[in-house]
């Protein structure tokens, strides 16, 4: 994310996500040695690159691009929950910095298998103290 200025130090971030993952034909037989992605999320300060993470997403196992809409597909928008998609996952977490420059660093860890993070709607919010 791009870098952003503020008169004091963040206290939180706030956003959403939806992912999926897969795109190998498992289906639903995975192998138990199969390694899910993850990600985390990083204030990193502008001037000194000083990476602080807040947060580092579980294991994204469970929305499968491999089984849905019939081993591919987005499904059908028009029927609810039928999309390869997860439903938005909200995160609000608290940050601990002292930069007041800083950008915001996804760093992704696709392990056995890949994943797709959708940043529609994500929202994402940095809190400043009052």
């Amino acid at each position: 994310m791009p870098d952003v200025a503020t008169n004091q130090p963040p206290n939180r971030l706030r956003f959403s996500y939806s992912y999926v993952v897969g795109y190998v034909v498992y289906g639903v037989d995975v192998p138990k040695t199969v390694k899910g992605p993850y990600f985390t999320v990083s204030i990193v300060d502008a001037k000194s690159s000083k990476q602080t993470e807040v947060y580092k997403s579980p294991v994204l196992d469970t929305y499968d691009y491999d089984t849905c809409a019939k081993f591919g597909g987005w499904g059908n928008p028009a029927i609810k929950g039928d999309g390869c998609y997860s439903k938005p996952v909200p995160v609000d977490v608290a940050v601990s910095t002292h930069s007041t420059e800083f950008y915001v660093l996804f760093k992704f860890f696709n392990k056995d298998r890949n994943m797709h993070l959708n940043e529609d709607g994500m929202k994402l919010e940095i809190g400043v103290p009052c």
